[in-house]
């Protein structure tokens, strides 16, 4: 039998059921939790869990209101980002639809919401145990759960690690740039190559995997970076500026501060 189109719902939680759920967890604790319900207020109680289980790494959805979280807070969502409380144990994910671009209602946010992942038609399991296509933000979370249960196997454990390692592998488009921090999309495969480097060409649908031959240091929008310290050098068109790219190249500092520099030049 073909995936059927799930219905549309929306299911009402208490803040406390959401918070007892939350404590609740089993000891040890679980190194992943996938969180994909929104809400108006801060959570407090459930925030509080997160900060306490420091080796807890937690994915949200942003929610499916079209909001931009900067404007319109939405939580669990506006925990994560690069602004949110709980930045270094949340990712907040949007939703894109088939053509990469963001789901018309997912939130989204520049600050608060991480990376976009698959969010149109997405096959599930629904309530009466048949297989459906669901959209919004609820089922691109879990994708991006996938991804870190699957780094957290290949031994990379401490959640900011694992956070930045799924930012700084995305494929970046100008379609998601500026709508959520990493300014793309999810790509498990790169986020994956944990020792090889991955180099991504405009125009070539293959991923070439090796080791960067870097000048060092390398020398980036004005800046001279260790050649150790680059994370991700990332290329594009500018739109409506015919020649000109406009590239992102992330770095960590001496303190292991992940930064990113942004610039525009003309080709």
């Amino acid at each position: 039998m073909p995936p059927q189109r799930g219905p549309v719902s929306h299911i009402q939680v208490d803040e406390a059921t959401v918070a007892n759920a939350v404590t609740l967890l089993p000891e040890p604790h679980p190194d992943v939790l996938n969180i994909s319900l929104e809400g108006p207020d801060p959570v407090d109680i459930v925030a509080q869990q997160i900060k306490n289980s420091l080796n807890l790494l937690v994915v949200v959805a942003a929610g499916n209101s079209g909001d931009d979280l900067a404007n319109t807070p939405h939580y669990p969502a506006s925990l994560g980002g690069n602004s949110g409380a709980l930045a270094s144990q949340v990712i907040t994910v949007s939703a894109h639809d088939p053509s990469g671009k963001l789901l018309t209602r997912s939130n989204f946010g520049l600050r608060y919401s991480d990376v976009a992942a698959p969010g149109c038609a997405v096959s599930a399991i629904s309530a009466d145990g048949q297989v459906a296509r669901f959209n919004g933000s609820s089922v691109a979370a879990p994708l991006v759960t996938f991804t870190t249960i699957l780094l957290h196997s290949y031994g990379l454990t401490e959640p900011r690690a694992i956070k930045e390692r799924i930012l700084d592998s995305v494929d970046v488009t100008g379609e998601l740039y500026g709508k959520v921090v990493s300014g793309g999309k999810l790509n498990i495969p790169k986020a994956l190559s944990l020792v090889e480097d991955v180099v991504e060409i405009f125009g070539d649908d293959r991923l070439h995997t090796g080791i960067a031959q870097l000048p060092d240091p390398v020398g980036l929008c004005g800046k001279l970076i260790p050649k150790l310290s680059v994370r991700k050098i990332a290329a594009f068109p500018s739109p409506g500026k015919p020649g000109a790219f406009t590239t992102e190249v992330v770095h960590v500092d001496a303190l292991n501060n992940r930064l990113a520099e942004h610039c525009e030049d003309a080709n």
